[in-house]
């Protein structure tokens, strides 16, 4: 079995976490003291997943068949005896979880080998999405727990994301805010921006800068003119309202 050039392939290549780690090898190697790699955002990939049920009896050839197919066509830009490799290590994870035994360790290996046959014959989509990439290179220190640290890197980083929008957020409603409306108050951009009143409150004491543009803004806002205007209003309706009584 010889190997295509990527360009040669007729369906698209769809991007898994083996590829973009791949990609990302050398400066894996060159940051040995990141744990925790950030893409950034979400992003699209493939992901042969390990069975959380078993397959049923009468479900277990079309089912296995199906998924080697998909790694096979997932990873078909690499060496052929790494797919090998990868399908025959899958299609064990797939046999522990079927029920019946009614697939033969040969009929494994033939479904093994008809899916690398078939390797360019199925378009795979994305099933799932990655941010988040564990340095396979880092050196870990005494004592330290990788998946713990692992789990508080990335909640870290969510936590700070989750500050990022509500500050934007604060700061778009209240650079937006139009003056000729009543005066902007807490009350008024918590309600606007859809956070909560407490929220709020700690974002304008936490960022002075932020706090500075609500002042300017809020006093700005609800001016002289339009003070005079509600007051004409409502003495006008206070008059229509006495001579219909």
């Amino acid at each position: 079995m010889t190997n295509k050039p990527l360009q040669q392939f007729e369906f698209p290549i769809v991007p898994t976490e083996f590829s973009i780690k791949r990609n990302l090898m050398e400066t894996f190697k060159a940051y040995k003291n990141v744990l925790v790699f950030d893409l950034g955002s979400n992003v699209d990939v493939f992901e042969h997943f390990t069975l959380r049920n078993y397959i049923e009896e009468q479900l277990v050839k079309s089912t296995t068949e199906y998924l080697l197919l998909q790694v096979a066509n997932a990873y078909k830009w690499v060496d052929d005896d790494l797919l090998l490799n990868m399908l025959n290590d899958f299609a064990d994870k797939i046999r522990k979880k079927s029920l019946g035994g009614v697939i033969s360790l040969e009929m494994y290996n033939e479904y093994v080998e008809k899916a690398i046959e078939l390797k360019d014959t199925i378009d795979v989509e994305p099933n799932t999405t990655i941010r988040f990439l564990t340095n396979p290179f880092y050196v870990k220190q005494e004592g330290e727990d990788i998946n713990n640290l692992r789990t508080k890197l990335i909640n870290r980083q969510l936590a700070n994301d989750n500050k990022k929008d509500n500050y934007n957020i604060i700061e778009d409603e209240i650079c937006c805010y139009d003056l000729n409306q009543k005066k902007l108050t807490k009350k008024i951009l918590a309600e606007i921006t859809g956070l909560s009143y407490a929220t709020t409150k700690n974002y304008l004491n936490d960022y002075p800068a932020l706090n500075d543009a609500y002042k300017q803004v809020n006093r700005l806002s609800g001016t002289d003119k339009q003070h005079r205007n509600r007051q004409y209003n409502f003495n006008k309706i206070s008059k229509m309202a006495k001579l219909c009584a």
